[in-house]
C-alpha cells in the first residue's frame, strides 16, 4: 500500500492537477461479485470543461460474497471528461485469493459454458486492458484479462458511482 501512495504521489508532481476529483463505486463486477471501489482522478483542464488526466481504482469484493470470491483489482490509466460523464481506459491487475464453483457464486455465473469458458473460474494474478464508461451515476466496464499461455478472459461490471 505504501508503494501505491508513492505512485500516486509521484504522478500527481509531475502532471501538476488543475483538478483532482475522487472515484467512488459500487458494482457488481462478473468476477469479483459484489465491489466497492475507490480511486482518484488527476486532470488539466485547458480551455473548457472537459478534462483530460489520469487515475487509479482500488476495487475489492464486498463481505457478502467473500465466501463464494474473494479478490481485488487495481486499475490505473487515462481518465477524460468531468460533470456528466467521464471515460477512462487503462491496464489492471485482478488478484483473487479464492474462488468456489461457478455455480455456487450466482448470477451470470449460473449459466456454466459462458462462465467456464469466459470468466475466472481459479485463483491467481491476471492482468489486463480495461475500458470504462459513467453518465450521471452509472458506470460500467469492460476488458480482457490474461493468465500466461491461457484464453483471455472477460472483466466487465455495471453499477453506481461518482466521478
Amino acid at each position: 500500500m505504501k508503494k501505491t501512495i508513492l505512485l500516486i504521489l509521484i504522478c500527481l508532481s509531475i502532471l501538476k492537477p488543475d483538478f483532482i476529483a475522487p472515484l467512488v463505486r459500487i458494482s457488481y463486477d462478473f468476477n469479483l461479485g459484489y465491489t466497492t471501489s475507490i480511486g482518484i482522478a488527476w486532470n488539466r483542464i485547458e480551455g473548457g470543461e472537459a478534462a483530460g488526466g489520469a487515475y487509479f481504482l482500488y476495487s475489492f469484493s464486498r463481505k457478502k460474497v467473500k465466501k463464494y470470491v474473494d479478490g481485488k483489482n487495481f486499475s490505473a490509466g487515462l481518465y477524460g471528461g468531468i460533470g456528466m460523464a467521464s471515460f477512462r481506459v487503462g491496464i489492471n491487475n485482478m488478484i483473487i485469493k479464492h474462488v468456489n464453483s461457478s455455480s455456487s457464486r450466482g448470477g451470470i455465473h449460473n449459466f456454466n459454458k459462458f462462465s467456464d469458458r469466459f470468466l475466472i473460474q481459479k485463483s491467481g494474478s491476471y492482468w489486463g486492458l480495461e475500458a470504462s464508461s459513467m453518465f450521471f451515476t452509472i458506470t460500467s466496464s469492460g476488458g480482457l484479462l490474461f493468465d500466461r499461455g491461457e484464453t483471455p478472459r472477460f472483466n466487465g461490471s455495471i453499477g453506481l458511482g461518482l466521478f
